[in-house]
């Protein structure tokens, strides 16, 4: 702990301290997400996974066939509604998922075939996508989200006698 007066206590020899202070900043990030989607056959009324932002956490749900009364009511979370049809190819659910997503304020989304990139749209930290129902594969976050930090390392050289005192 280096602070004001004291001795220093350290077992290195000589009588001239240095210290070396490096500080890096880190950037802010925002938080990329990709998963697969499944044929809409797997996906049961009411599946569903969870999301944020950095200002609210959201739960997307699907809705089959004009099911209605799915919604799993997830406490504390924004329901998101993703409406598709059983028949529905994985790349259709992909379509329907990132379009619906993209509607959501504070992240954005899109796909290329049955792969869904969703990005929060503010670096930050946010809710982390989880996949509750266990439908989609492949998930992974590509970029965590962080609010960026100031980094900074102190070396002490080995000119510090132990007992020298410091003010």
């Amino acid at each position: 702990d280096i602070g004001y007066g004291g001795v220093w206590d350290t077992a290195l020899s000589s009588d001239q301290p240095t210290v070396s202070i490096i500080n890096t900043a880190q950037p802010a990030t925002t938080e990329t997400t990709t998963f697969d989607c499944p044929l809409a056959s797997v996906i049961s009324p009411g599946d569903y996974f969870t999301f944020g932002s950095t200002t609210t956490d959201f739960y997307g749900w699907y809705e089959v066939d004009g099911s209605s009364g799915n919604d799993p009511a997830v406490p504390s979370r924004t329901g998101v509604q993703i409406d598709i049809n059983s028949g529905d190819s994985a790349s259709a659910v992909a379509s329907t998922t990132a379009t619906t997503l993209d509607t959501v304020s504070g992240v954005s989304s899109s796909n290329i075939g049955t792969n869904v990139t969703l990005t929060a749209d503010v670096a930050g930290e946010v809710d982390d996508f989880n996949d509750v129902s266990g439908n989609f594969s492949n998930v992974t976050i590509s970029t965590q989200g962080n609010t960026g930090q100031q980094v900074t390392d102190i070396t002490l050289s080995d000119d510090v006698a132990d007992g020298d005192r410091y003010e």
